[in-house]
Parts: C-alpha cells; sequence; structure tokens
C-alpha cells in the first residue's frame, strides 16, 4: 500500500474525484504494460520472476541437511535447529511454505533430495497461464467531460472546499500502532571537533564565530580583571606607587633638610 501510495504522487493532495481519476490511470497504464511483458515470455509453467527466487532460494538450502523420515516426510537440520517438512502436504514447521505458496530452503532441501523439480512445488497461482488471465482485461479510456452525451438528470455538484488552518499535510495519517518518523536533534554537532553549532561540512577547527564571543562575554562576567585597557587596547598597570624598586639613600638625613651629607660635614671643620 505505501509504494501504491507513493505512485499516485500529487494526486494524493487533490480532491477526491481527481484523485480516483489519477488512481484509475495508474491501474490502466499498469495492465497494459504487464500484459504486453508476459506475451514475451518463452516459459509456459512458472513466470521469470519466481522461476529467480527459487534458484535463489535453492543456493540458500545448501546449510540445511535434509534425513529423511517416510514416504514424502523429512527432518531438516538448519544450524542448531531441527524442524520438520512434508512433500505430501506442501508444508513446513517455520510457517514459510504456507503463507508465500513457494517452498522455503527447508523444503527445498527435502525436494532436492528426494531428485524432484522445486518448480512442480510452486503454487498455481504463480503459473503463467494465470498470470495472463489476470492481466488479460484492461480498462477501456474515459474522454474528457466535454465529450460526455447530455443527459436529463440533476447535475451532482462536488462539495465546497473549505480551507484549512496552516499548510496542509501530504503525508499519510499513521496508525496508533505504526512506527513513527525520527525526528532529527535540532542541536547539530560536528563529528570532527566535537563541537555544536555546525557540521564537518562547515568546520573551521573548533567553535563558530558567534559561540567564541558568547564564550568571551561569559568568561568576562564571571571573572572580574584587577587591570584596566586603554583605547588602543593595551592593558594598563594600576597607578600606585612602587616604593620597593627605589634605591635608599646612605647617611642620617635630617627632617626638613636638603642638602646633602658631604656639605654639612665641610662646614663644621671651618667652624
Amino acid at each position: 500500500m505505501e509504494s501504491f501510495n507513493a505512485t499516485l504522487g500529487i494526486d494524493r493532495c487533490r480532491p477526491v474525484m481527481t484523485l480516483i481519476e489519477g488512481i484509475r490511470r495508474v491501474i490502466m497504464i499498469r495492465l497494459a504494460l504487464r500484459k504486453e511483458e508476459c506475451e514475451k515470455w518463452k516459459r509456459s509453467d512458472i513466470y521469470p520472476n519466481i522461476v529467480r527466487r527459487v534458484q535463489m532460494l535453492c543456493e540458500g538450502s545448501r546449510t540445511c541437511v535434509a534425513m529423511p523420515s517416510s514416504q514424502g516426510e523429512y527432518e531438516i537440520l538448519d544450524g542448531k535447529s531441527k524442524l520438520s517438512a512434508s512433500l505430501n502436504t506442501h508444508t513446513c514447521i517455520c510457517g514459510r511454505w504456507q503463507i508465500s505458496g513457494i517452498p522455503c530452503r527447508h523444503g527445498l532441501r527435502a525436494i532436492l533430495h528426494a531428485g524432484l523439480d522445486p518448480l512442480r512445488f510452486v503454487d498455481r497461482w504463480f503459473s503463467v497461464q494465470l498470470y495472463k488471465a489476470a492481466y488479460g482485461q484492461g480498462i477501456k479510456p474515459i474522454t474528457d467531460m466535454e465529450q460526455w452525451p447530455e443527459i436529463d438528470l440533476p447535475l451532482t455538484q462536488p462539495p465546497k472546499m473549505k480551507r484549512g488552518v496552516g499548510k496542509p499535510c501530504r503525508n499519510r495519517r499513521r496508525g496508533v500502532e505504526e512506527q513513527r518518523k525520527e525526528q532529527r536533534s535540532k542541536t547539530v554537532v560536528c563529528s570532527l571537533c566535537k563541537q555544536a553549532g555546525h557540521n564537518k561540512n562547515t568546520c573551521k577547527g573548533g567553535l563558530t564565530s558567534k559561540q567564541k564571543k558568547g564564550k568571551g562575554k561569559a568568561s568576562s562576567l564571571s571573572q572580574p580583571s584587577t587591570s584596566k585597557k586603554s583605547a588602543t587596547g593595551q592593558r594598563v598597570a594600576s597607578m600606585q606607587p612602587i616604593t620597593s624598586n627605589i634605591p635608599k639613600e646612605k647617611g642620617n638625613k635630617r627632617k626638613g633638610s636638603s642638602q646633602p651629607a658631604t656639605l654639612k660635614s665641610s662646614k663644621k671643620q671651618k667652624k
């Protein structure tokens, strides 16, 4: 159903009558193409798609071991599993033969062990005769409404379309038990630098410019700086005087005296 729903394309979003017309057109083309295809087949028993499928299953049945128990009854060893298959009733304990109508690999192992043709055990619904009968009758074309004959019955008008709020949804409404589509996470993480905000195609080796600015502002608010910045961007030291680097003068000085100690000693000798 999902594959046919995707085949309709844009017709899914159109009104009911236009949708039905699109479905009729798709089925008409499909029936005509498959009828032309089956006329080219050379086989008359099973159509080629099922023949290829049986051949693939025969290749996969090599890992199984068939052990006969009675006429048409076999015990099949598949690894560590033991299963029973019956050629008389066309059944296998795994259930795939009964569901599909095509022998499973366990049944094919028993058929090959008995030396029989695997295509004889395929269900009759996969025969070329029934395939041609299914697609033998096509759908006749329908002309435009302008070419239809006039009648004396009242004309049925379509219901008035009422546009809903917002953008119309084109996706199919899923059931309660169906699995929902996984949504992509909003935060994109780069696989190279492991940073958020960009992917590996736009990666420049780290954070983006916006993230760097935001990170710098956060650090400046959390850690107050002890130095000031000048207009040119250089850091200027605080204006507190530093006295530890000034050398101290030797000798005793009087308070308020500005003369050096050598001049005072020469005056004392003259006196």
